[in-house]
């Protein structure tokens, strides 16, 4: 485990230094972990905060390792974490030898999904890397900063897989998940104070997690019970979206379509207030588009919706082998209803059985 006293050393009296990392496939893209990370602590463990400064740090799996090594190195972070997916593992794992070379005393951990469900395997891959956080990361972080704030080990956090004392690799428990999502702080402060880019970013928006579906090949098949945001919160903070005429809001929710008392009011919500700039996008099982739904979708004008639909294959034979529907009939036929004026992206896995 790494010393987190010695950590708490390095920042001579100044508040200790956290940098949020994440690694962008495009500059594009913005990362909605760091964001929520950062906003939850500020806002439920204050006191910690004062003692606690949270930067973060957005870079591009096209730029080169040694630049953004630099910009790290000149944060003089007493800790930096990285936020992990399939897209940026690789990358992310050029790095983590190197920091300690530039920050001796830091500690470097990561979460996100590529990490978290494969803890022990980066662990004992990479010696430099201290802990991984698994599953939903506000709360973790949040009692993170406050161990290391106190100067306690963070192995009385649950949530996390750490080294103990023989090396072992050792993971404290699970970590309680946030019940009520409208708990969340809107992500974005900066769009709250006008320092943002509305027309070269795209900004990406949860409204729930879980997904009660059990696709053999994706990670959000091990989170089966689904928690909503409340409609009143979502409107709300759509309407900050819409009012910031961002171009392009982008929804996480695994599966957006999974009750039409729901959704359909959030679409409703969207026409009334469409501002004639902003896109919503949306991932979408067609196969379960309600009759209701695909009504509405009819007087839903030219740019204001995306549909982002994961056909996956065509192959029955493989769909049953992977724990999906395998109704392509019925499910071409929703497909085929989907008014024009919705840009429709259908996706398919290379590489799934059959």
């Amino acid at each position: 485990m790494a010393d987190v006293q010695k950590l708490l050393n390095s920042a001579c009296g100044e508040k200790m230094r956290v940098l949020l990392v994440s690694v962008n496939a495009s500059y594009m893209h913005t990362n909605v972990a760091i964001r929520a990370l950062k906003v939850y602590a500020q806002k439920y463990y204050p006191l910690v905060m004062e003692n606690v400064q949270i930067e973060l740090a957005e870079y591009t799996i096209n730029q080169p390792a040694g630049e953004v090594l630099r910009s790290i190195g000149f944060s003089q972070a007493d800790a930096v974490l990285f936020s992990t997916y399939i897209w940026n593992a690789e990358y992310v794992c050029k790095l983590i030898p190197e920091i300690k070379k530039i920050l001796p005393a830091c500690v470097v951990g990561a979460g996100g999904p590529e990490f978290g469900f494969s803890a022990e395997k980066y662990l004992n891959a990479y010696c430099d890397l201290d802990f991984v956080i698994f599953g939903e990361g506000e709360i973790v972080f949040s009692q993170l900063m406050k161990v290391f704030a106190d100067g306690k080990d963070y192995a009385s956090v649950k949530g996390i897989y750490f080294r103990s004392g023989n090396r072992k690799i050792t993971y404290s428990g699970n970590q309680a998940l946030i019940e009520n999502l409208d708990e969340l702080p809107f992500a974005y402060p900066e769009i709250l104070t006008g320092q943002f880019d509305p027309d070269h970013k795209i900004y990406y928006y949860e409204s729930t997690r879980g997904c009660p579906f059990s696709c053999a090949y994706c990670l959000s098949s091990l989170d089966r019970r689904v928690r909503f945001k409340s409609l009143k919160k979502v409107q709300e903070e759509l309407k900050i979206f819409l009012d910031a005429n961002v171009k392009l809001v982008k929804f996480v929710d695994r599966t957006y379509n999974l009750n039409p008392d729901r959704y359909i009011p959030i679409w409703q919500f969207i026409l009334e207030n469409h501002n004639g700039k902003t896109m919503f996008h949306f991932e979408i099982e067609a196969e379960y588009f309600s009759e209701e739904a695909l009504d509405f979708l009819q007087k839903v004008p030219a740019g204001v919706m995306q549909f982002e639909m994961g056909i996956q294959s065509s192959n029955k034979q493989t769909l049953k082998a992977v724990n999906r529907s395998d109704n392509i009939e019925a499910l071409a036929k929703k497909i085929s209803r989907i008014p024009r004026t919705i840009h429709q992206h259908l996706d398919l896995i290379a590489g799934l059985p059959y």
